[in-house]
């Protein structure tokens, strides 16, 4: 598996573009989705802390008056802890000096299809910088009927099926209207 990642400054029009954009590309059904070669909203997330320092110090330092909020898998977090957004809880974290992210916002797209595992894109947004991560992961590579019956060899990395294809140029549609370059989906 592997990610392309774009930070990029927090613009006024940010969201206004993705959302443009996911109304071109997403579909409501996951079904409807996956027949269509489009993308689903699959998570929507925020706002919260995103602890990517030391969790056992963060827990310390904000104290039992806190409650933790434990998410699995939450969008745009890098830390393996996620906390409540509140303003005693931030200023717990900066008095000790624990590194941390506010994300003010985030959002999962994920395309499928038959054959093919999931295309992701994560978008999350910090009061002043936007993340964009996308990754492709195959999880049919490995498998010894594909590999017999779809003509594909360990060496063939570069041939994508044609919804990864699809699920790659609506991403890099995406980073082009944000004046990004585009990203190149691999497995």
């Amino acid at each position: 598996m592997t990610r392309t990642r774009r930070d990029r400054p927090l613009t006024d029009d940010f969201w206004v573009t993705v959302d443009a954009w996911a109304g071109a590309v997403t579909e409501q059904s996951r079904s409807a989705a996956w027949r269509r070669g489009r993308a689903t909203l699959r998570a929507v997330a925020g706002p919260y802390v995103d602890v990517t320092g030391d969790r056992r110090l963060a827990l310390k330092a904000v104290g039992r008056g806190h409650r933790v909020w434990a998410a699995r898998a939450p969008v745009g977090a890098e830390g393996g802890l996620t906390l409540r957004a509140d303003p005693d809880v931030l200023n717990a974290l900066l008095r000790a000096e624990i590194d941390h992210r506010q994300v003010t916002a985030a959002r999962r797209y994920v395309w499928r299809g038959p054959l093919i595992g999931p295309v992701t894109l994560e978008i999350s947004t910090t009061p002043d910088r936007a993340r964009l991560e996308a990754w492709y992961v195959d999880i049919w590579f490995g498998h010894p009927k594909r590999l017999l019956t779809m003509g594909r060899s360990p060496g063939d990395d570069d041939r994508k099926p044609p919804r990864v294809l699809t699920a790659g140029a609506h991403i890099n549609r995406l980073f082009k209207a944000l004046g990004e370059q585009p990203a190149k989906i691999s497995g």
